[in-house]
């Protein structure tokens, strides 16, 4: 038969509690792992959308002549060299996380 000390029971008791709370915690955290990926999965459609919408608008303005910036985020005129007539508009990011 096996013996057991004091200190080998509360050594596997504290493992034990170690590993069901860690399973515990695992368990509960799926849900809210699922809620926050469609919500980030939402967020990310938005901005695409909202993306596509500015650089549509921006187009517009381009060819009236007109540029267009908002939170860091501007469409700019690329004008060949010597010349001032409009060529290319382009999306860019001013070092702002999109």
């Amino acid at each position: 038969m096996f013996r057991f000390t004091i200190r080998d029971v509360l050594w596997l008791t504290a493992l034990v509690a170690v590993c069901a709370c860690w399973w515990l915690e695992l368990r509960n955290r799926g849900p809210e792992n699922v809620k926050l990926r469609a919500e980030n999965a939402r967020l990310i459609s938005e901005r695409d959308t909202a993306k596509w919408e500015f650089e549509s608008c921006a187009k517009v303005l381009m060819k009236r002549g007109l540029s267009l910036s908002y939170r860091g985020y501007s469409v700019q005129k690329k004008t060949r060299p010597n010349h001032s007539q409009l060529t290319t508009g382009k999306f860019v990011d001013n070092g702002r996380s999109a």
